[in-house]
């Protein structure tokens, strides 16, 4: 008999420590043996029974152990066990700090996976307890471990080919020379674990969760891991060919020795978020110069069509929108574009000149949508030709804008000096608000049509959208004022 399990000279008449050590043992879902196991030092079975029915007192040298599983310092412990006052009991939020599966669960993973997916399948509404399972030299292909909570779990030498884990929770995992390839782990969560030495070759890893995980020597090739977060994980030696990363999440990603290829002597990468790049770069060569091609016209086509739409496009204050609509003219008359902008929202759309089919008639197209940005992502679908006639459309408006708004300021600071820092006419309000001429058109709802900064030397255009019609109209207006 140790020191730790000697009887007490005389009966303890303690309350609150002997149901205080059952609750914790119970929380914890461990047995008297388990639990006495847990201890430091360990003591048997029969000593945790004697401390449950107050027979016998734990040794001074166990609280600091007891402390820890109740989440207090060692000097609360003692002044919660001199207090000797069950009402403590209920003020304690006892969480459980070990795992341990559920022996029944356990023992019918190990019977195979025929067994283990038939019982699955009678209980469909059952989550596996498997928290905690120490498992090694086994074979669990095929096996369905949907939703299964498999926290800390310890999977050593297994092979899992074939299997379902989706929304498993395998947090805090250690995984050592596993094969899991051919599985599903859509949605599951292996943060916080660690695995090394092991295959995820064509498994479907979408939105699952790697964040904080330790991965080295693993094989992920032809794996999809769109929307997976590998946010702060640390990954050397891993494999990736023909793995899918599409809105894969990476901030805090610490990666070295990334393998992007399918061969043995391949120079390895350091930086995972470039791998699906780098492999273009490297193997498909005219493929990446061509889509880097694409990318420069598509930046240029944004950048022309933001200029298009802020500084010669119609402002829409109440809607917050802006519009740019070019109309074919005796210098370009081939095509027009028109542009839509919102917060969140720009729409180019691209119309050619009408062509004739064989029998001479005009068939008139759709305008045909070239790029779209929705939040932060672009799409698009041009030609050279299209940018290269949006850049003509756009040099174009620059001049005749120019032109129109050089004409127009010295009628509007006549208009202004005439009749005041306000004016309005038919459809139009104009009006010079510090340094600035405003034009708007207020037919229906109002839409500022230019915005233009007086300066001491030369004129600044915000935006300009001016017609002829309406510069003929604002002359119109000054001569008969004039006469």
């Amino acid at each position: 008999m140790t020191k730790t399990d000697r009887l007490p000279a005389k009966p303890i008449a303690e309350k609150l420590l002997p149901k205080l050590i059952k609750k914790i043992r119970i929380v914890n879902e461990l047995n008297q043996e388990e639990f006495g196991q847990i201890l430091e030092p360990p003591v048997t079975q029969s000593t945790v029974a004697r401390w449950e029915k107050g027979e016998q007192n734990p040794d001074t040298i166990q609280f600091p152990k007891l402390a820890y599983l109740l989440d207090l310092s060692l000097e609360q412990f003692h002044q919660l066990h001199k207090s000797n006052c069950l009402s403590n009991l209920k003020d304690l939020s006892i969480q459980k700090k070990f795992l341990v599966p559920n022996r029944q669960h356990y023992r019918l993973l190990k019977r195979g996976a025929k067994v283990w997916n038939k019982w699955r399948e009678k209980n469909p509404d059952i989550i596996p307890q498997l928290a905690g399972a120490k498992l090694e030299t086994l074979a669990l292909d095929g096996m369905n471990l949907d939703k299964a909570d498999l926290r800390g779990v310890e999977l050593r030498n297994l092979s899992c080919r074939n299997s379902f884990y989706r929304s498993a929770n395998l947090q805090g995992a250690f995984i050592s020379e596993v094969d899991f390839s051919n599985s599903q782990f859509r949605g599951a969560n292996f943060s916080h674990g660690e695995i090394c030495k092991s295959y995820f070759n064509q498994t479907d890893l979408k939105k699952a969760n790697f964040e904080g995980v330790r991965a080295s020597n693993i094989q992920m090739k032809n794996a999809t891991c769109t929307e997976a977060s590998f946010i702060n994980a640390n990954l050397d030696n891993v494999r990736v060919f023909g793995t899918l990363f599409r809105n894969t999440k990476f901030d805090g990603v610490r990666s070295s020795n990334i393998y992007i290829c399918d061969c043995e002597d391949e120079l390895p990468i350091n930086d995972i978020k470039l791998a699906e790049l780098t492999y273009l770069k490297r193997y498909a060569s005219s493929q990446f110069e061509y889509f880097l091609q694409s990318l420069t016209l598509e930046k240029k086509l944004l950048d022309l069509a933001n200029k298009l739409v802020d500084k010669f496009g119609n402002y829409n204050f109440a809607n917050a929108v802006s519009e740019f609509c070019s109309e074919p003219n005796e210098l370009h008359p081939s095509a027009t574009i028109k542009i839509r902008k919102t917060k969140d929202l720009l729409i180019v759309k691209f119309d050619s000149q009408p062509a004739s089919n064989s029998n001479g008639r005009t068939e008139i197209a759709e305008p045909k949508i070239i790029l779209r940005k929705i939040g932060d992502v672009i799409e698009s679908n041009f030609t050279a030709t299209e940018v290269n006639e949006s850049e003509k459309i756009a040099k174009l408006t620059q001049q005749i804008q120019s032109e129109n708004v050089s004409k127009f300021i010295p009628i509007a600071l006549k208009l202004i000096d005439l009749q005041g820092s306000k004016f309005c006419s038919n459809n139009y309000k104009l009006e010079k608000i510090d340094n600035s001429i405003i034009l708007s058109s207020v037919a229906k709802i109002e839409v500022e049509l230019m915005r233009v900064q007086i300066g001491s030397e030369s004129n600044k255009i915000i935006r300009a959208n001016l017609t002829k019609s309406c510069l003929t109209h604002f002359q119109e207006i000054l001569l008969e004022l004039l006469t």
